[in-house]
């Protein structure tokens, strides 16, 4: 590869995903379907842009068993290089459990991740000159925190940060004025910004406080409600496009691929935001974390196709 590829750093999971056939009856058997996909955010994300068209080296680590060997299996395209990641013979391979509603909306989940503590500074250092060789970083905040900070004290390409889950997103403060991009939902920006969201004008309001923070572009993504989106230039609110909801776990991780898109393709806030909700619309309608219709060409037609109404 030359210059022309992107860096994640971030979680591998196995996805095992529960999704029941009608409304769900606590401490208790329910009957549904139950799924095992490759997962983890920053494993979700990475497949996304690579389907976007764009090179993208993973830097992660799995153990040397079953379920490593299936998502290392699962995950091959001709985008995406799994060569650099960790293979443990000490830990195992990171598993997700998703329990959701008979709607496909997730109840509840469990991970297990204890693996993560391997993505060390002295892992990411060992790749720093390939990352800054690229045309941006992508983490995660399932990564330790030592890591984080390394990464924002060292890395020179821009950095775009998916903050995961509330009570990860802390972990990203230490580098926040260093960060290119971020991706927050409703909880991870009253956290982020010390904002009480309860309508559109506080989520703006959080949005312009993280910039302020020194982010310079926040998209703060607000379920079935769209996204408020803030750049250098402009900021505003887009709602959804429609879909069939299946699944939504990992639409979230689509969203963040279309940032790194829009960025590659030095796209306006506002574009890129109406990617991040194709991507999302894409993936919300597929019962795997990362869809097989997620393209360049179908984020453009979802786009052109709402233009034309």
């Amino acid at each position: 590869m030359n210059n022309n590829y992107v860096t994640v750093v971030g979680g591998i999971n196995a996805d095992i995903i529960g999704t029941p056939s009608q409304r769900p009856i606590m401490h208790d058997s329910n009957p549904g379907r139950n799924t095992l996909f490759p997962g983890g955010v920053g494993r979700n994300i990475a497949e996304n842009i690579a389907r976007l068209g764009i090179n993208v080296k993973l830097l992660s680590a799995i153990g040397n068993d079953f379920f490593g060997q299936f998502i290392v299996d699962a995950s091959r395209h001709t985008n995406l290089d799994l060569s650099e990641i960790i293979i443990s013979e000490s830990h195992g391979t990171s598993t997700y459990v998703c329990l959701n509603d008979e709607c496909g909306d997730m109840h509840y989940a469990v991970n297990d991740m204890q693996i993560m503590n391997l993505i060390t500074p002295e892992y990411v250092a060992s790749h720093l000159e390939t990352i800054n060789n690229g045309k941006a970083l992508v983490l995660d905040a399932n990564i330790p925190i030592e890591t984080i900070k390394f990464i924002g004290e060292n890395v020179t390409v821009p950095i775009v940060a998916d903050t995961v889950s509330e009570n990860k997103a802390s972990k990203l403060v230490p580098i926040i004025d260093k960060l290119y991009a971020i991706k927050v939902n409703l909880l991870e920006a009253e956290l982020l910004s010390d904002t009480q969201v309860s309508n559109f004008y506080d989520a703006k309001e959080a949005a312009f406080k993280l910039q302020d923070k020194g982010i310079k572009n926040v998209y703060l993504t607000m379920g079935s409600n769209g996204v408020v989106y803030c750049g250098d230039l402009e900021a505003g609110i887009l709602p959804t496009f429609k879909s069939n909801v299946v699944n939504s776990t990992g639409c979230g991780d689509s969203f963040t691929a279309a940032m790194v898109y829009g960025i590659v393709n030095k796209l306006s806030s506002k574009k890129t935001a109406l990617c991040g909700l194709a991507c999302a619309s894409i993936t919300i309608g597929s019962n795997k974390t990362v869809s097989e219709n997620i393209s360049e060409e179908n984020i453009k037609k979802i786009i052109a196709e709402d233009d034309n109404q």
